[in-house]
């Protein structure tokens, strides 16, 4: 590959090591999740017949500080470089398919202890997820939403990328108030720090890491629990949804996971053997304290809790409940139904059902459903619904989803019948479904990033300097 005078300039600024040009380096970091999506799956695959394995990148740039992030905003301002911000790669929307090439900026050795004062923690971007949490336990708190893939994920990626996780029944979303503070560089050839503080972060939340490149992130604190991983047993869907239903709307009840599975899901989820039952499941992690009264309304509803292990930053001895749900449940989905595609379904807080009747009486057992809720404000108003309900989430899963023209039919019928969703197919902010006003975001990435460089092609309304 031919040497660019920019990535020349890169190496002389940020060293020799932090630059990789070669190609199998590249293209290791160009993978991520987004083979969980058959629509992604299949536009990746045209892109590489026509672009190259590579797809056009020039360098892998590794910054190790925020002076080092500053000097490669310069350099790519002037050049007009278009710049990839990378995690972990933990995200399934195809974030790390460049539309013109560039540079992937590898963000993880941005990362160091997280400090914690009154309710917050703060750590550098590229700082694992996980680590805060280890962090706040110290000082007798958690993290009130985290994500599945806390042992992998960096903080600003997640931010970047996700947007719900483990608590999010509870605590809402990371538009809540669950992040408190992020710190960005612009991508200007006199590049600034943007301290973005409350309500002015919020255009960065789950905006596909196209604003603003993030060298610090704070998260909100709350008092720590002691979580249990649990199942209940229910003899049909109708009544685990029931219990999930009652648990989810009652603010009495503490939990970092309540979701019902039909019964044709539950095989999937092998290495609960010892204890799976017929029929449906819900897979909890719940406060230990409230043991009982999750018993309870389990046995109101038909059904029986079984107690799996206690729930540990670090890992139990069995495999964990929480790389089961959110996130992670869309990999033990495949294992079952290797052609599956999902789909993020948000019914009606006041009628759930009815949204789960009218998808099963048009497609039926072609369609299984996992039914959570989400106590998000923010997601409310933006799906048009009244703020201080419980928002039912359910996650759909279409057995052939790697049919072509499945996913867009099911999305197509969704829109027929009034049903909101989140597009889980589509890397472009505008199409994701839960943004129905993109004017704030424009704002801020038209002073963030005014040539438009960062992950150009995610905010189709982006304006460009000339």
């Amino acid at each position: 590959m031919t040497e660019t005078d920019s990535v020349r300039e890169l190496r002389d600024a940020l060293g020799a090591a932090a630059v990789r040009t070669s190609a199998p380096e590249i293209v290791r970091f160009l993978r991520d999740n987004s083979w969980l999506s058959p629509v992604l799956a299949q536009a990746l695959e045209r892109r590489n017949e026509s672009d190259g394995s590579v797809l056009g990148v020039q360098a892998v740039v590794t910054p190790a500080t925020e002076a080092d992030v500053i000097s490669l905003a310069a350099i790519a301002a002037r050049h007009r470089l278009p710049l990839t911000p990378r995690g972990a790669g933990t995200s399934n929307f195809g974030l790390l398919t460049p539309a013109e090439g560039g540079v992937i900026v590898d963000l993880r050795s941005i990362a160091g202890p997280p400090a914690l004062a009154g309710d917050s923690a703060n750590a550098p971007a590229g700082t694992l997820q996980g680590n805060i949490e280890k962090a706040a336990h110290a000082q007798d708190r958690e993290l009130p939403v985290m994500t599945t893939t806390y042992a992998q994920a960096t903080v600003g990626g997640w931010i970047a990328g996700g947007h719900v996780g483990l608590g999010s029944g509870v605590y809402g979303s990371v538009w809540d108030g669950n992040v408190v503070s992020a710190r960005i560089v612009t991508i200007e050839e006199q590049p600034r720090v943007m301290e973005l503080q409350g309500d002015a972060v919020i255009p960065l939340l789950h905006t596909f890491g196209a604003i603003g490149l993030m060298t610090e992130v704070a998260l909100r604190t709350v008092p720590k629990h002691d979580w249990l991983e649990a199942v209940a047993f229910f003899p049909d869907f109708d009544h685990a949804s029931a219990f999930v239903t009652e648990v989810s709307r009652d603010k009495k009840f503490r939990h970092r996971a309540c979701a019902a599975q039909e019964a044709e899901l539950m095989p999937g989820l092998s290495s609960l053997a010892p204890i799976l039952q017929p029929g449906a499941g819900v897979l909890l992690l719940i406060d230990r304290e409230q043991v009982s009264d999750f018993r309870q309304a389990a046995k109101h509803h038909g059904g029986s809790l079984v107690e799996w292990q206690d729930w540990d930053i670090d890992g139990g001895g069995k495999p964990s409940i929480a790389a089961m749900v959110y996130g992670h449940r869309m990999l033990w989905v495949k294992r079952l139904l290797p052609e599956a595609a999902f789909l993020h379904v948000y019914f009606d807080p006041d009628d759930p059902d009815a949204g789960v009747r009218a998808l099963k009486k048009r497609y039926g057992d072609e369609l299984l459903v996992e039914m959570k809720y989400v106590r998000s404000p923010w997601m409310l108003k933006a799906l048009g619904y009244r703020p201080d309900a419980t928002l039912p989430a359910a996650v759909v899963s279409l057995r052939d989803g790697a049919t072509p023209g499945k996913v867009e039919e099911v999305l197509g019928f969704c829109d027929e019948i009034g049903l909101q969703y989140q597009n889980s197919h589509t890397n472009v902010i505008e199409d994701n479904g839960l943004f129905p006003d993109v004017a704030p975001i424009v704002a801020l990435k038209s002073e963030a990033d005014p040539y438009d460089l960062l992950n150009r092609g995610r905010l189709r309304s982006a304006s460009r300097r000339t």
